[in-house]
Order: structure tokens, then C-alpha cells, then sequence
């Protein structure tokens, strides 16, 4: 199950993000406010969205830029030397195998709490991903869930019950 992990300071300029976390996930989503750069019909608009899972054991990342699409890498731990912020230092490896159906699977199971508009749109991000890479069906997606404008201005959607209730709120 994922829970927020409240960011403590945005950066004054470019995008907002917000940070999600399970066991087995990380999940950045970046996006703009209304009167920031979306249109006036949107409440918020996504431009990003960085998952990294299996990160435990065998990390990888799943990255999205509505400026620059898609890329997909594998972690690779660096030197155990410490950085200067006291993590050892990782290197970042285009490619890597990507098992769109276990991903897709395991995000369905785990991001029943996420906010709805969240949710939707990692999962239409996930199926894009698939279908750009020859994976042309996920099983469990239906053609509802990735359905709609998911690439550019997104109003607020009806959103999940779970421990999140009032998403974004705090922006």
C-alpha cells in the first residue's frame, strides 16, 4: 500500500511534485498548478512521472516527460563509498528487461489508496509504455483506465477512498 511522503519544500520555480512509497515502489509525479503553466479549463497539469520499483532488490526506473517521453533504466549501485549526503552513490543505466505486466500487476494491487487522478494516470503511463515497446495488451487494464486527455491538462477526477482523501489539498 503506498503512503505520501510529505515533501518539505517545493522548488520555487518549474513543476510541483509529490512523493508516493510502498515496499516496493517509488513514485514521483510532477505537475503544474492552474495559473502556474496549465490551461485555464485544468485544475493541475501532469508533465512527469518517475517510477522506480523493485527497489529493495533489483531497482529500476520507468521515466516520463510530457516534453521528452519515455526512458527506462536499471539502478546500478555504485562504489560503497559514502556521497555527501550519506547514501552510497547509484548510477543510472539505460534499458533493462521491463515486465510491464508484473509492474502493472503489482501497482493495480498496491495503488488502491492513491488519489484517483493519480492512479489513472500511472496506469495509462504503464499501458502507453507497453504499447510503445510491442507489449500491445496488459491484462487487467481495461480501455476505460487509460482512456482521456492523461498527457496534458487533467481536471480533478472522482477520487479513491483510502488514506489519502483530500489530495493535493496542501499544494
Amino acid at each position: 500500500m503506498f503512503r505520501e511522503i510529505t515533501v518539505s519544500k517545493q522548488a520555487d520555480k518549474g513543476p510541483k511534485r509529490r512523493w508516493y512509497q510502498s515496499e516496493y515502489f517509488d513514485l514521483f509525479i510532477f505537475y503544474y498548478r492552474h495559473g502556474e503553466r496549465a490551461d485555464a479549463g485544468a485544475d493541475r497539469e501532469f508533465v512527469g512521472l518517475q517510477l522506480c520499483y523493485d527497489i529493495r532488490r533489483n531497482q529500476r526506473t520507468l521515466e516520463w516527460k510530457k516534453e521528452s517521453g519515455f526512458s527506462h533504466h536499471r539502478v546500478s549501485k555504485g562504489a560503497d563509498t559514502l556521497s555527501d549526503h550519506g547514501a552510497s552513490s547509484s548510477l543510472l543505466e539505460k534499458g533493462g528487461d521491463f515486465d510491464a505486466n508484473a509492474v502493472l500487476g503489482r501497482f493495480m494491487k498496491e495503488s488502491e489508496g492513491l488519489p484517483g487522478i493519480v492512479r489513472k494516470f500511472v496506469m495509462a503511463r504503464l499501458a502507453d509504455y507497453a504499447r510503445s515497446t510491442g507489449l500491445n495488451t496488459l491484462p487487467g487494464v481495461s480501455a476505460q483506465a487509460t482512456e482521456g486527455n492523461t498527457q496534458g491538462p487533467i481536471s480533478e477526477g472522482p477520487i479513491s477512498e483510502g488514506p489519502i482523501s483530500a489530495p493535493f489539498a496542501h499544494d
